[in-house]
């Protein structure tokens, strides 16, 4: 909606100027304008059509097991109109060995140009349906940046048009008609790969568990283990797999988001009121009975913070961040300094704590 607010104000702008100096000759210049909105509202994309629900994601990441034999530098794993799978390695003349694959589709959906392809649903672990329920991050979305150099010069000829005051209405109106076109064809800076990862935990004590999740817009790196990758995206995936290298890269389109989600094994590190042993915290919300306060830093090794220990004046956590936890439970969010514990991961650009503990105290509610 914003890229079409402003080609229209720019528009308005220059019917408003032009009427003022030049209102017959604008008259007869106003039905070829008309003529002009539809070519204008193609260039412009509907946002109307953004807001709507999007297709729901469904998972992407299948494993298999492709036994090939040598020589092969390059094997490529089709999943019909999904996408593929490509392999680069260095396999020699008459060696064969087992590859461990992932694929968009599954394995009945798949083809490969070479060798035998099967499934491995003894390394399947499904995603548990607490993880599953989690929101899903927020990375940073896409923007209109319109470059500097047209701008600055559609700026000066405005201001120029608006000085002399003597300007043929055709003037201010092709200006405006400029600014519009600029608005309506500026690219879109997409935050590409930029990952966003968030350490996600559920209840206290020894029945305590924990999992990752993480988004990113066009590519993501997925370690050689199993989980979930949801995208909505209707095909154009690829996995590139690279022999020697800890991870695979999904890639899809610029603007299609990739979210993957894991359920960690073993008990994670003690998160209580009383003390965390997880990590550094640059800023923290608690919910208890009254609700969601500001507590700012929460160092390792040290009990919840309180409000008037540094917290700032006020706001509120992420919306993405607490959307759909559930309520009657003390729960803390806050913003990891450095990296999330855990198995390695690519290093991400933000890392978030999610974690819901004890239920609280009915007598406080």
């Amino acid at each position: 909606m914003s890229r079409a607010l402003l080609a229209l104000l720019a528009l308005c702008a220059s019917h408003s100027s032009a009427r003022a100096l030049h209102a017959p000759s604008l008259e007869a210049v106003v039905p070829s304008l008309e003529a002009m909105v539809p070519s204008l509202k193609a260039m412009v994309p509907d946002r109307a059509a953004s807001s709507a629900p999007a297709p729901e994601a469904a998972d992407r990441l299948h494993l298999a097991r492709l036994r090939l034999e040598g020589p092969a530098e390059q094997v490529t794993v089709e999943c019909g109109e999904l996408g593929r799978t490509v392999w680069t390695g260095n396999l020699r003349a008459g060696e064969v060995r087992t590859l461990l694959l992932p694929l968009v589709a599954p394995v009945d959906a798949a083809r490969a140009a070479r060798g035998e392809l099967e499934a491995v649903p003894d390394e399947e672990r499904a995603v548990p349906p607490w993880l599953a329920r989690r929101a899903a991050p927020a990375p940073p979305g896409s923007s209109r940046r319109l470059p500097r150099t047209p701008a600055l010069a559609l700026f000066g000829a405005w201001v120029a048009a608006l000085l002399l005051r003597r300007s043929a209405s055709w003037v201010l109106l092709a200006v405006g008609l400029a600014g519009a076109t600029l608005v309506a064809l500026a690219p879109t800076g997409v935050s590409q790969g930029r990952l966003v990862r968030v350490l996600d935990l559920e209840g206290a004590g020894p029945t305590a568990r924990w999992g990752v999740t993480e988004a990113a817009f066009g590519s993501l790196t997925v370690p050689r283990r199993d989980g979930e990758v949801h995208c909505a995206a209707a095909g154009g995936l690829v996995y590139w797999v690279t022999e020697g290298e800890p991870s695979w890269r999904l890639e899809a389109g610029a603007g299609e988001l990739l979210v993957r989600r894991e359920a960690l094994e073993g008990r994670p590190p003690v998160l209580e009121p009383e003390l965390q042993a997880l990590g550094a915290l640059e800023r923290t919300w608690l919910r208890g009975a009254a609700g969601w306060v500001p507590c700012g830093a929460w160092e390792l090794g040290a009990a919840q913070p309180r409000r008037d220990q540094g917290a700032p004046g006020g706001g509120a956590p992420p919306g993405w961040l607490v959307a759909g936890l559930p309520q009657g439970y003390w729960v803390a969010v806050g913003e990891l300094r450095g990296q999330v514990p855990g198995p390695s991961t690519p290093p991400a650009a933000a890392s978030w704590l999610r974690a819901v503990g004890r239920p609280l105290d009915p007598g406080s509610r």
